[in-house]
C-alpha cells in the first residue's frame, strides 16, 4: 500500500514538472496532504499488525490451555479404566474362587453320596 501511495505521488510530481504551470493546490497535495496520507496509512497498518499479534497471541494461549485440559481428561480418563480393569479383574478372580468352592464342595458331597450307597 506504501508503494503505491509513493508511485502516485511520483507520478504527481513528473507531471507536475513537465508542465510548467504550478497549480497551489496541486503543489499541496504532493507536499502536504499525500505524506500525512502516507504517514496515517502507515500507522494503520502498524496497529492493525499489533493487534493481529495480540489476537494471534490470545489464540495460541487459548489452544495451549485447551491442549493442557485435554490431557488432563485423558490422564484421569485412563486413570478411571486402570481402576475399572482392576475392578473386573478383581470380580473374575472371585467369581473363579466361588466356582471353584462350588465344584470342590459338590465333589465332596457326590463322593460321600456315593460312599453312603455302597
Amino acid at each position: 500500500m506504501n508503494s503505491h501511495v509513493e508511485a502516485i505521488q511520483t507520478e504527481i510530481q513528473k507531471s507536475l514538472d513537465s508542465t510548467n504551470v504550478v497549480n497551489p493546490d496541486f503543489e499541496y497535495i504532493t507536499q502536504e496532504e499525500i505524506p500525512k496520507l502516507q504517514k496515517d496509512l502507515t500507522s494503520e497498518i502498524n496497529l492493525r499488525r499489533e493487534l493481529e499479534g495480540k489476537i494471534l497471541e490470545q489464540f495460541l494461549d487459548q489452544i495451549q490451555e485447551l491442549n493442557e485440559m485435554f490431557q488432563e481428561e485423558k490422564k484421569e480418563r485412563e486413570l478411571k479404566e486402570e481402576e475399572i480393569v482392576t475392578t473386573l479383574k478383581t470380580v473374575s478372580n472371585e467369581i473363579e474362587l466361588m466356582i471353584s468352592q462350588q465344584r470342590m464342595e459338590r465333589y465332596t458331597r457326590l463322593k460321600t453320596e456315593n460312599a453312603t450307597k455302597r
